[in-house]
């Protein structure tokens, strides 16, 4: 078990909570995720919805960010930390794609804390994840720092 503060704790909680809702008759494999945004003293939940369409499907980490902007300006999306809850014994790290956009609304440091249904199994740094990150030319320089 990992040692995190109570508002992790309350992250994987809720991230267990959104589990529950997750729509994946496919695979069988469901996600739930909870984050928290800088400025922001609210947690945000997301989970996975699969669709016969693979790839038309959205990952719990995208869907938690994507609610966002429901109500937010975008200018003012920086992610804090993520948990990632899975129904699997080890929990899973985000895919690919979810990285990537991690990536997009964070910086390299960026904790991922990993769970199962019973606990948090590890915090992994987005850049331990990811080490090299696609950036698109306009924002090179505001990344370099």
């Amino acid at each position: 078990m990992v040692e995190v503060s109570s508002d992790i704790l309350e992250g994987h909680a809720m991230a267990k909570k959104a589990l529950a809702h997750a729509y994946a008759p496919y695979s069988n494999f469901k996600v739930g995720c909870a984050l928290k945004v800088f400025g922001d003293d609210r947690i945000h939940i997301g989970c996975n919805v699969e669709n016969v369409v693979s790839p038309s499907g959205i990952c719990a980490e995208r869907a938690a960010i994507s609610a966002l902007f429901g109500e937010k300006d975008p200018s003012l999306i920086k992610l804090r930390w993520i948990v990632v809850v899975s129904d699997s014994t080890l929990g899973d790290v985000p895919c690919g794609m979810c990285q990537q956009v991690l990536a997009e609304f964070s910086d390299p440091d960026l904790p991922i804390y990993i769970g199962n249904l019973q606990e948090l199994k590890a915090c992994h740094s987005l850049r331990d994840l990811r080490p090299l990150n696609y950036v698109f030319p306009h924002r090179k320089d505001q990344l370099d720092s």
